[in-house]
């Protein structure tokens, strides 16, 4: 066996490993620094059907903006100065043309993100909402990231019909027949047609606002089937009755 000839391929054999090693770990920390979706937070609140998502955009905005503020070749301090709009930091870049343009590229790089969640209101336990970041920029490219989150911890609300909100929020009809007026919470329901001209034995349409609607979802009510009802009038005065 030549010696010498075994040993150089046991060297190169060992560079090679060495390299692929580096290699391996720049591309593990590199995914690590842009693995932006796992700062992802969400909280889910309110009534199950009508649940709410709220997470910590702001955080995330401040991480992206620092990674591409010191890929453009800022220092830490200065792209944290830049996001907590230290003064000094920001005098000190715009003095500096060089600074300036970096810091420039990374906010041009920012504005082409995008992120954000594909539904955030009316939701359901059980329901699954993705999270997902794109960009489009060339010179600090991220990769496109999405995860998927199971809607769960809703509170369990109360099925209403338009009937119990009818006998909560009366309308009173009065005054004279062919000249009747119905008083009504004018946030509860819509402006009713042909109010002050009311006769006994009309009929008259009454529908349930969208406002105190969704108010009631806020509450944890939810309003099933219809929300127009048909009420016939009636007890108005006869004008015939009028003494004189």
């Amino acid at each position: 066996m030549n010696f010498k000839k075994f040993q150089s391929k046991r060297w190169i054999f060992t560079i090679v490993l060495i390299l692929v090693f580096v290699s391996v770990t720049i591309g593990f920390v590199n995914k690590k620094k842009t693995n932006f979706i796992s700062q992802v937070d969400p909280k889910f609140s309110g009534y199950n059907e009508n649940g709410h998502l709220n997470y910590n955009e702001d955080d995330l905005e401040h991480s992206i903006q620092e990674y591409l503020l010191i890929e453009s070749g800022l220092s830490k301090d200065q792209a944290k100065g830049l996001i907590s709009e230290n003064e000094v930091t920001i005098d000190y870049i715009k003095s500096n043309p060089n600074e300036y343009e970096k810091a420039y590229q990374a906010y041009q790089a920012f504005e082409s993100v995008e992120y954000g969640f594909d539904k955030t209101s009316e939701l359901t336990n059980g329901d699954t909402v993705k999270f997902t970041i794109t960009s489009t920029s060339s010179d600090f490219p991220l990769p496109d990231q999405e995860k998927e989150y199971k809607v769960t911890g809703l509170k369990k609300g109360e099925n209403i019909d338009i009937k119990s909100i009818v006998d909560k929020e009366p309308i009173v009809f009065s005054g004279f027949d062919g000249a009747g007026k119905a008083t009504y919470d004018d946030f509860v329901y819509e402006e009713l047609a042909g109010n002050g001209d009311y006769s006994n034995g009309d009929s008259v349409n009454i529908k349930v606002s969208d406002s105190y609607i969704n108010e009631l979802e806020d509450e944890g009510k939810f309003l099933k089937g219809d929300n127009i009802v048909e009420l016939n009038v009636s007890n108005l005065d006869d004008f015939s009755d009028i003494s004189n």
